[in-house]
């Protein structure tokens, strides 16, 4: 999901596959179509909230419609990415445990009307440092 989060807020457009959200283990056709057999999939409301956000928050647009990704130092450098972007009122931050072990993550948030989007952290006690599990990742945003 962290990968995910990243190919989906870093740079320009998300690209998602189709089935991406079904865990489609299926080998794909290369020139020809591929169908996709639709249903009720674990991932179907990550990849609607990751696109939602994507299209209700100006910060996440595409090109000069969005803004430019800034780093953020974080405690665990090593292990966690983190950065944000900001175009006219809108501010995203996402942080990004790429490690297979827990990390306590400390960082300094810009400054903006947060609130939680995606990974379930609250937008309070970074300064003093959140335990991420493996592989987690924390999104926060302004109100769209």
């Amino acid at each position: 999901d962290a990968m995910a989060v990243l190919a989906g807020t870093l740079l320009d457009m998300p690209l998602v596959y189709s089935g991406q959200e079904s865990f489609n283990q299926d080998r794909l056709r290369f020139f020809e179509k591929d169908t996709v057999k639709w249903g009720d999939y674990d991932k179907a409301d990550f990849y609607r909230t990751l696109n939602e956000l994507n299209h209700t928050r100006e910060a996440l647009w595409n090109g000069d419609f969005g803004g430019s990704p800034q780093l953020l130092t974080t405690s665990a450098d090593e292990s966690v990415f983190a950065f944000y972007k900001q175009k006219g009122e809108s501010t995203v931050v996402v942080i990004l445990n790429f490690s297979a072990h827990a990390q306590t993550v400390k960082l300094d948030l810009p400054e903006a009307e947060l609130t939680p989007a995606m990974g379930g952290f609250d937008v309070t006690g970074w300064e003093a440092g959140q335990e991420m599990a493996p592989y987690s990742f924390a999104v926060l945003a302004t109100a769209s």
